[in-house]
C-alpha cells in the first residue's frame, strides 16, 4: 500500500487538495445555483413525492444510499451533499485518466482537472446537492471505457461502457448527446463492431436495464396521477406531463421522457449566444461585474474560437483523435445553447469537459512539435485564472441564510411554534416562491429548521386538521377554495390596506416607499382613494403600466423621487449583462442608506410577451435597509413604511386591493354546522 501511495503520491496530493477545498467550501440547506432543487434533492428521496421530470430515479436511489451511510453526519442536507462531492471527484478522476491515456503525461493530465475543479459551474455542483457530477462522472466514464477499448481492443472495457452509459439515462437524458462520440470512436476502432451480434444482443440488454430503473418511481408517479387534481405538490412541470394525456401511461411516458420542455429545445439560442461572456465569466469571476472581467472573457471566448479552428491545420497528424472532442463539442453545444433555462451554466459542464480535453491534448502535441508560443496561449491563461479562481474559496464558503430569514419574515413569528401552515406555493409560479416551497418541505421531513409544519390541500381533505394558518397570498393563488368549506377563516393579523397607509404615514417624520412588479399596477389604480391621494401628492404615473417597473418615495408628506424604467428599457438589459445587477436608486440620510430595485419592463404600455419578460424574469424585486433584506417576491404593489431615523415599522404587499400578508387562522366547524350545510 505504502508503495502504491509513493506511485501515485502526484495523485493524491492533487485530489487530496480538490477534495479538501470541496470540504472546506460544503453548502448547506439548499444550493447557490438552484436554492429550491437543491433543497429539493435533499429530501425528496425519503417521501412518497415525484420530483420535476424526468423523475432522475438512479439520482433518487443513490441518495437514499448516500443518506443512509452518513447517517450520523448532520443537517441532512449535508449528507446529500456529500454525495456530489464523491461523484465530482470521479469525474475529476475520470478525465485524468482520458487525458493520460493519450500523453502518458502526469502534469499536462493534471492541467484540465485543475481548471474544470475550480470552475464555478463544477465547483458549486460538486458542493451542493445537484445531478449533474452524477452526470459529468457518467460522461467522463464511459468516454474512458471507450477509448480503453480503442487502445487495448479489450471487450471487457467495452462492455463496461455500454452498460454503465445505459444506467447513466436513470440520472440525466442529455447522455443522448454524448451517442455520437461512442459511434465515433467504435467506427475509428473496428468498422466489423456494427456487425457484431453479441455486442448488439448486449447493448439492447443494457437498454432493458437501464429502462427498468424508471420502475422505482413508477407507483409515485401513478398516486401523483390519482391525486393530480386535488395534490399538486408545487410542480407545474410534472402537472403538464398529465393534462393533456389520455391515460397513466402516456401521462408517465411524457413525464420521464422530458415531453412537455420539447418545444423549449432550440428556442434559446440567441439569448444564450448574446450571455456567452457573462456564462463563462461566472466560471472565473463569479460574475462579469466591470470592464476588465469582461474584457478578460470576450477575448478567453476569442481564443478558444480561434484555437478550435487553427487545431485541424496545425495538428493534421492527430486529428482522428482530436475529432472525438469537436464532436462531443457540437454535440452538446447543439442542444446547450439553444436550451432557455435559467441555471444554464450548468449544462456546460459536458462542453468545458471536452474542450479542456482537447486543450489538454493539443498542449501536449503542439510542445512536442516545438510550437512553445503556441502552446503557452493555451496553457498560461486557462491555469492563471484557475489560480485565480482559488481566490473564491471565502465567497464559497458563505451560506446565505437569506431564505430561511425570508421565511422567517412572511411567517410573522409562526415558525417558531407547533402549528400547521398551508404551504404557500400551491398554484404559485414564482421560482423564489418554489425555493420557499422546497425549504418548508425539506423542514417538514427533518424538523432541522422551524416547528412548524407545512400541510398541502391533500391532507386537509383526507385528514382534516383541527385548524391550520393561511396566508391571503397563498387564498389568492387558488381559484377554487372549497377546500375552505367545513372551515372558519379567522383574522390572525391584518395589514392595513393603502389608502390607510398613506392617510396615516404620508407626513413629517415618516418615508414611505412603492415599488411595483406585475399586478402591483392593478393594486394602485382600482384603489381609487389612494391613487388620489398619489395624485394630489405630485405622483406624475408618467410611463406606469401593467408589467413596468415603478418606485415613488415619500419623505416627510412630499415625493422625493418617482421613477418608471418603461423609457429605460435598454438600461436593464445593460444590467442583466452585468451578472443581473439591478437598476437602483440610493437615498442617504443619518449614515442610513435605502436601496430600491425592481425589475420588469413593459413596450409602448402593453402587457411584455414570454419573449420580451425572460430577461428579467430572475431579478429579485425588493427592499434593503441598512444591510436588512425585506423581499417577498410577490406579484403587486410592496409598500414600506420607515421611521424618522428611518427603521421600518411596516412592510406589506398589495394586489388588486388585497393586502398580500395578510395571515388568517383556519378552524374546523363543528359536525353539526358541517352537516347542515352538507343537507
Amino acid at each position: 500500500m505504502v508503495s502504491g501511495i509513493r506511485k501515485y503520491k502526484f495523485e493524491f496530493f492533487l485530489f487530496g487538495f480538490i477534495f479538501f477545498v470541496y470540504l472546506l467550501t460544503l453548502y448547506g440547506i439548499g444550493g447557490r445555483v438552484n436554492f429550491g432543487d437543491s433543497a429539493k434533492w435533499q429530501f425528496i428521496f425519503d417521501t412518497n413525492f415525484i420530483t420535476h421530470p424526468t423523475g432522475y430515479p438512479l439520482y433518487m436511489f443513490l441518495s437514499k444510499l448516500f443518506n443512509y451511510l452518513f447517517l450520523y453526519i448532520h443537517p441532512q442536507a449535508v449528507r446529500i451533499n456529500l454525495m456530489s462531492l464523491f461523484f465530482g471527484i470521479l469525474a475529476l478522476i475520470f478525465m485524468y485518466k482520458i487525458v493520460f491515456l493519450f500523453t502518458r503525461n502526469k502534469l499536462i493530465s493534471s492541467f484540465p482537472v485543475f481548471v474544470l475543479a475550480f470552475m464555478y459551474s463544477f465547483w458549486s455542483q460538486s458542493t451542493e446537492a445537484e445531478v449533474y457530477t452524477l452526470n459529468a462522472f457518467f460522461v467522463t466514464f464511459v468516454l474512458y471505457n471507450f477509448l480503453k477499448f480503442n487502445e487495448t481492443k479489450n471487450y471487457k472495457f467495452l462492455y463496461v461502457g455500454i452498460l454503465s452509459y445505459a444506467i447513466s439515462f436513470g440520472n440525466h437524458l442529455s447522455m443522448i448527446f454524448l451517442l455520437p462520440v461512442l459511434i465515433y470512436i467504435l467506427f475509428i476502432t473496428d468498422k466489423n463492431i456494427f456487425k457484431n451480434l453479441k455486442i448488439w444482443l448486449f447493448s439492447l440488454f443494457s437498454i432493458i436495464l437501464g429502462a427498468s430503473q424508471y420502475l422505482y418511481i413508477w407507483g409515485r408517479f401513478e398516486n401523483y396521477y390519482k391525486n393530480a387534481l386535488d395534490y399538486l405538490w408545487g410542480e407545474g412541470e410534472v402537472f403538464s406531463s398529465i393534462e393533456n394525456s389520455k391515460n397513466v401511461y402516456e401521462a408517465f411516458f411524457r413525464y420521464i421522457t422530458g415531453g412537455q420542455f420539447k418545444q423549449e429545445f432550440f428556442s434559446g439560442f440567441k439569448q444564450n449566444i448574446i450571455f456567452l461572456p457573462s456564462i463563462l465569466g461566472k466560471e472565473f469571476f463569479l460574475s462579469t461585474e466591470n470592464i476588465f472581467e469582461y474584457s478578460i472573457t470576450a477575448f478567453l471566448i476569442i481564443t478558444i474560437i480561434l484555437m478550435l479552428i487553427l487545431f485541424p491545420f496545425l495538428l493534421k497528424k492527430h486529428f482522428a483523435k482530436l475529432a472525438i472532442f469537436y464532436i462531443m463539442i457540437f454535440s452538446y453545444s447543439f442542444f446547450t445553447l439553444g436550451y432557455p433555462i435559467g441555471d444554464i451554466n450548468v449544462y456546460f459542464i459536458p462542453i468545458y469537459i471536452a474542450l479542456l480535453i482537447l486543450f489538454s491534448l493539443s498542449l501536449f502535441y503542439l510542445y512536442q512539435n516545438k510550437k512553445y508560443l503556441l502552446s503557452s496561449l493555451l496553457f498560461f491563461p486557462l491555469f492563471t485564472l484557475s489560480l485565480y479562481s482559488l481566490s473564491h474559496i471565502p465567497d464559497m464558503r458563505k451560506y446565505d441564510n437569506f431564505l430561511i430569514d425570508k421565511l422567517k419574515f412572511i411567517l410573522d413569528g409562526l415558525y417558531d411554534k407547533n402549528i400547521n401552515v398551508l404551504s404557500p406555493i400551491r398554484g404559485l409560479a414564482s421560482s423564489y416562491n418554489y425555493y420557499l416551497a422546497m425549504l418548508l418541505e425539506y423542514n417538514n421531513q427533518t424538523k432541522e429548521v422551524f416547528k412548524m409544519k407545512a400541510i398541502d390541500l391533500y391532507t386537509i381533505k383526507t385528514q382534516k386538521p383541527k385548524e391550520f394558518y393561511v396566508f391571503n397570498w397563498t387564498l389568492q393563488s387558488f381559484k377554487k377554495k372549497d377546500f375552505l368549506k367545513d372551515y372558519v377563516l379567522l383574522p390572525y393579523k391584518t395589514y392595513p390596506s393603502l389608502n390607510e397607509v398613506l392617510d396615516r404615514y404620508s407626513k413629517e417624520g415618516y418615508t414611505v416607499i412603492l415599488f411595483v412588479v406585475g399586478d402591483g399596477y392593478d393594486a394602485i389604480m382600482k384603489d381609487i382613494k389612494a391613487y388620489t391621494k398619489l395624485k394630489m401628492l405630485g405622483a406624475s404615473f408618467k410611463d406606469f403600466c401593467y408589467g413596468s417597473s415603478y418606485i415613488l418615495i415619500i419623505r416627510n408628506g412630499k415625493i422625493l423621487n418617482e421613477l418608471s424604467n418603461v423609457k429605460d428599457s435598454v438600461a436593464f438589459s445593460v444590467a442583466f449583462l452585468k451578472d443581473r445587477k439591478y437598476w437602483t436608486t440610493d437615498y442617504k440620510n443619518n449614515g442610513a442608506i435605502i436601496s430600491v430595485s425592481s425589475a420588469g419592463f413593459g413596450k409602448n404600455c402593453k402587457k411584455p410577451s414570454d419573449k420580451e419578460r425572460w430577461g428579467i424574469a430572475f431579478f429579485t424585486n425588493g427592499l434593503s435597509i441598512q444591510d436588512k433584506p425585506y423581499y417577498l417576491d410577490l406579484n403587486g404593489l410592496h409598500v414600506a413604511v420607515l421611521d424618522a431615523s428611518l427603521s421600518p415599522i411596516l412592510y406589506n404587499v398589495y394586489s388588486d386591493n388585497y393586502s398580500l400578508r395578510d395571515i388568517y387562522l383556519a378552524k374546523l366547524k363543528d359536525e353539526r354546522v358541517s352537516k347542515a350545510n352538507k343537507n
